[in-house]
């Protein structure tokens, strides 16, 4: 029973390697995958600066406004 099941698991991984490896000749080979997922990398790489700038002006504007809020009614 046991040997039948290490059999079974090692003839499931081998095959999951192969898979992986078809997986991953298909994804690498192909222009139109790579260029398309150099695409979103970038994007999401921009989005993220962007998001990060646009969240650091908000708060410096936020800072700000609280202050000369603070200050006009002094």
């Amino acid at each position: 029973m046991v040997q039948a099941t290490q059999s079974d698991v090692s003839t499931l991984c081998g095959q999951n390697m192969l898979l992986w490896m078809q997986y991953l000749e298909l994804v690498t080979f192909n222009k139109i995958i790579t260029h398309h997922l150099a695409t979103e990398h970038h994007l999401q790489r921009v989005y993220t600066h962007t998001d990060s700038f646009t969240h650091e002006l908000l708060g410096r504007i936020a800072v700000h406004s609280i202050l000369c809020g603070l200050l006009l009614h002094m």
